[in-house]
């Protein structure tokens, strides 16, 4: 990624409504003398995450505090409990787990989490000099799944987390990975937050936010689904879908959802992957997938390399290759038959192939010139697969592998 990780944000956070002190949301809550911190783990917008001990049980946690000059907001302090409480009640592998809430006299409100150490995603990618392809973009996308895993129990407890970005995903030395920062996450359905003076609060990092939140609109799954196709947009193409000189120019961006499309700014991402945040990023929600269980699905998909080509219906007598023409797609057939045939035997039927037989595959894979032609001897079906699907599997494979794979081709059209 070229530029830096953008805050979430409220704008701004000193207009929302301030609630009585006496409903800031500490009820019960009592101090935790136990807990000794040490050094800092990360900051961001709104609070800071300490290294502690809990004495009593001897063990590493994460604390998270909010920052002094918010503590005194009984609007922040509310907005902060409300995230440890929500994140404690989603129990997932996927998902830090919260152990306490707590209050101290020198910082405030702080809760405690299970300490996991390693590097976020965004610190992932920026070390990757290069857009990620093959192993690399797997590994990535089997990590979203798992993000995706998360957010459906989010979803079916009623609970969108609305800032979904690099930087709010945990790697965990050891392969863990877990979504953070449930700081504005929101419950669905209900009325959207309001502000001091009644307007709708924009919630969310600009950059990536979902039209109907810089709109100010209710949110659910869906927004979500927009966040994750976010999420892989910036992934893929190493820039913000809404990047801008300003926040606010970002907000108005991302309600009309105006964006470089993917596939001009990333012309080497896979196709199937470009369609899948095509999709979730559509404006209108019920466009997108509409639960996050069926985009996982089609991220799950490509990542087990399911072959992602249509069925193409072909009748009887229509010449799918032509004999000469440059190689720019092979079929496998579904069901019925083709009869291939060459000019140097007189067009003579030289064989005829049924369901299961590959055509067109030796001339597309070296890049040369069909050698023979093929027509439909009945009604078929056949998968189209155009270069961009199989230079895409080819990358899936070992590059010794895919050497052996041309050159044998290359072979064959010489026998020819």
């Amino acid at each position: 990624m070229s530029v830096p990780e953008p805050p979430s944000t409220t704008l701004p956070d000193d207009v929302l409504t301030e609630v009585p002190r006496a409903d800031h949301g500490l009820d019960g809550v009592g101090s935790a003398p136990t807990v000794e911190l040490g050094a800092p783990l990360g900051e961001g917008g709104v609070g800071v995450v300490l290294r502690g001990t809990d004495t009593a049980l001897a063990r590493p946690v994460a604390a998270k505090f909010l920052h002094e000059e918010l503590r005194e907001r009984d609007s922040m302090v509310r907005r902060f409990v409300n995230e440890a409480r929500l994140t404690a009640a989603l129990e997932h592998p996927n998902i830090i787990p919260v152990h306490s809430l707590a209050w101290r006299a020198d910082t405030g409100p702080f809760f405690t989490m299970k300490l996991a150490e390693g590097e976020t995603l965004a610190q992932h990618l920026l070390a990757a000099s290069h857009p990620l392809r093959g192993d690399e973009l797997d590994e990535v996308v089997g990590m979203l799944v798992k993000i995706c895993d998360a957010l459906e129990l989010a979803h079916d407890q009623g609970i969108a987390h609305c800032d979904l970005k690099p930087a709010n995903i945990l790697l965990g030395r050891f392969g863990e990975v877990y979504l953070t920062d449930w700081g504005i996450a929101r419950a669905f359905p209900g009325d959207p937050p309001r502000t001091a003076d009644g307007r709708r609060a924009v919630m969310g990092t600009p950059t990536t936010m979902a039209p109907e939140q810089a709109l100010g609109g209710r949110v659910d799954g869906r927004t979500d689904v927009f966040g994750m196709g976010a999420l892989l947009y910036v992934i893929l193409a190493r820039r913000w879908p809404f990047e801008a000189a300003d926040a606010q120019t970002s907000v108005e961006l991302a309600s009309r959802g105006s964006r470089p499309l993917l596939d001009t700014i990333a012309p080497s991402a896979p196709p199937a992957l470009v369609r899948i945040v095509e999709q979730a990023m559509a404006h209108a929600p019920e466009r997108r997938h509409q639960t996050i269980s069926a985009l996982r699905a089609d991220l799950d998909r490509f990542r087990r390399g399911r072959l992602d080509a249509p069925v193409r219906h072909v009748p009887r007598g229509t010449r799918l290759l032509s004999e000469g023409d440059v190689a720019d797609c092979m079929y496998i057939v579904k069901s019925g038959r083709f009869d291939v045939t060459q000019a140097a035997s007189g067009d003579h039927v030289l064989r005829s192939v049924g369901a299961g037989a590959i055509l067109g595959e030796v001339a597309m894979l070296v890049g040369g010139t069909r050698t023979a032609t093929v027509i439909a001897a009945t009604d078929a079906e056949v998968q189209a697969i155009t270069a961009a699907n199989f230079e895409q599997a080819l990358e899936r494979i070992p590059p010794w592998l895919h050497t052996v794979i041309k050159t044998i081709g290359e072979r064959f059209l010489k026998d020819q």
